[in-house]
């Protein structure tokens, strides 16, 4: 099968805005051999995109330290280290990894990934060129991602459609730093992590629609919407649902000579660093998003309607050809799928008139609905807070998170493995 290759990430590691040297980082240390003590760690609560809590203070001055200095005066947010509970974990092998990459992703004891949250290896200047607070940054991704996994938890029928969780930790890292005289000291950084399970598949962003027949593209993307239903259901908003953050399980699905009901295929969602949990007491949204928004509504067993939600919200999948590009035809391939599904609430829209908004169904007994005009507004909020425009739908784009940080892809496959940054 034909994949395309993903695009190198912006190197913006030297900037006139800046006087961080990218030479004076170590050698990354997740290779292959690392060996990690892993104790297990509560995280503090989730701040930033989309929750009102309170943002840890930025430290005096750090625009002006080296990106190493920085991270050794600053360590991560405490949060809580049971020391009863620990993992001796392995790196087996890589997935994403790169002085400048953000987050680490790589596979431990061969059945596990592990996302490390190690701020000296983000980006220390974001796309415009200017200086980055990475321990903030990587701080939030990882409260973030952590209590989008606890809340997924919850719902054991998001097993299907998501990696299964395997807790938070911390490990101890020996960060080797160069002196005056040219001799290296060796200092210990505490450095965050999150461990799931290995998902051996094929990101969607990686394989060509066109070699697929029509019917396969259909199903691989009626089960990525379907999933990011179940996640709305579940209360959990991932605001970036697209093709790379969606893998593809399954085999031969791309052989044109098994017959279609013979073929097996499945996705999960991953990457959840910029997601918002809805029944949490800080997520600023909550009254928007999750079931409680159809209990009140009328319709407390059903599903938010892909119809509705993706309306307008279709071109990451239909540009890259998983779906037509044609005005209203993405729409009505929504309509086609999911109309008269008895898991979503009913959805009022005509193919006639493709570009008008479609409303949710009032239910019987009820005099009026909150639930059209609700999620409109959350996902008006949506679009405002990602800095995407209204065809680009609720997902931020690669760049809109500020950290010009590639997705986390957990794949294993050396067909479809990500190309990793030289150190």
């Amino acid at each position: 099968m034909r994949r395309s290759t993903p695009s190198p990430t912006k190197d913006v590691s030297a900037s006139e805005h800046s006087n961080r040297d990218p030479d004076e980082k170590p050698v990354l240390p997740y290779r292959e051999g690392f060996t990690i003590i892993a104790l297990h760690h509560e995280p503090p609560e989730p701040f930033g995109i989309g929750y009102d809590t309170e943002m840890p203070p930025q430290l005096a001055g750090w625009e002006n330290l080296s990106q190493v200095a920085y991270c050794l005066s600053r360590p991560p947010l405490e949060g809580r280290t049971n020391c009863t509970i620990s993992k001796t974990l392995t790196i087996t092998s890589t997935i994403r990894t790169g002085q400048h990459m953000g987050a680490q992703i790589v596979v431990v004891n061969r059945t596990m990934v592990a996302k490390i949250y190690d701020p000296l290896y983000y980006s220390a200047l974001n796309e415009c060129g200017y200086p980055e607070d990475v321990v903030i940054d990587a701080d939030g991704d990882y409260c973030r991602e952590a209590a989008a996994y606890a809340q997924l938890q919850k719902s054991p029928e998001l097993a299907a459609v998501v990696p299964h969780f395997h807790g938070t930790w911390t490990m101890d890292v020996e960060t080797p730093v160069k002196q005056s005289t040219h001799k290296r000291v060796k200092h210990i950084r505490a450095v965050r992590f999150i461990l799931m399970e290995l998902i051996v598949g094929d990101c969607m962003d990686q394989i060509d629609p066109y070699d697929l027949r029509e019917s396969v593209r259909s199903t691989i993307l009626k089960q990525a919407l379907a999933a990011e239903a179940l996640l709305y259901g579940a209360g959990v908003y991932h605001q970036d649902i697209c093709p790379r953050n969606i893998i593809v399980v399954g085999s031969d699905y791309d052989d044109s000579e098994i017959p279609i009901h013979d073929i097996k295929v499945s996705v999960k969602i991953i990457d959840f660093n910029i997601a918002g949990v809805a029944t949490h007491p800080r997520y600023s949204k909550r009254k928007y998003l999750g079931s409680s928004i159809l209990r009140r509504a009328g319709w407390p067993d059903k599903l938010p309607s892909p119809i509705f939600f993706r309306h307008g919200h279709m071109m990451d999948f239909s540009t890259k050809g998983w779906c037509s590009n044609d005005d209203g035809e993405a729409e009505k391939w929504l309509r086609e799928h999911f109309h008269g599904d008895d898991h979503y609430v009913p959805v009022v829209w005509s193919a006639q008139r493709p570009n008008k908004r479609p409303e949710y169904q009032k239910p019987a007994g009820e005099q009026y609905t909150l639930l059209a005009k609700l999620t409109a507004e959350a996902f008006a909020d949506s679009d405002s807070d990602t800095g995407s425009g209204s065809q680009s739908g609720s997902e931020s784009s690669e760049e809109s998170n500020g950290k010009g940080e590639r997705p986390a892809v957990m794949t294993v496959r050396p067909a479809v493995s990500p190309t990793k940054e030289e150190d």
